[in-house]
């Protein structure tokens, strides 16, 4: 399954609408490119993500996509903690 569609899923969306898939899917771009840039992840296939970087994303996609504010506190908090477990791994972060 591609990434934009199971990111799709993550979020609750069914539509093809081009403006809605490019939204979720620049969500999931820059989720991978704040992985790349500020935690020093190695570069990714965004359509092959191991697992816990895959739940990263996930994470960052789902909480810049809700309205709700306890809810993107919440996949926050997530997102902050795999990124800090993946900065400090020598399997992921390139400085290690």
């Amino acid at each position: 399954m591609a990434i934009i569609d199971e990111a799709k899923t993550w979020v609750r969306v069914t539509t093809n609408d081009s403006a809605i898939v490019d939204e979720i899917s620049m969500l999931v771009d820059a989720a991978i490119l704040d992985l790349t840039k500020t935690a020093d992840i190695a570069d990714v296939d965004r359509e092959d993500l191991p697992p816990i970087i895959k739940l990263a994303v996930r994470s960052y996609v789902q909480a810049y996509w809700t309205r709700n504010v306890d809810e993107q506190a919440k996949y926050l908090v997530i997102y902050d903690g795999l990124k800090a477990k993946l900065a400090t791994s020598s399997a992921y972060n390139i400085r290690n």
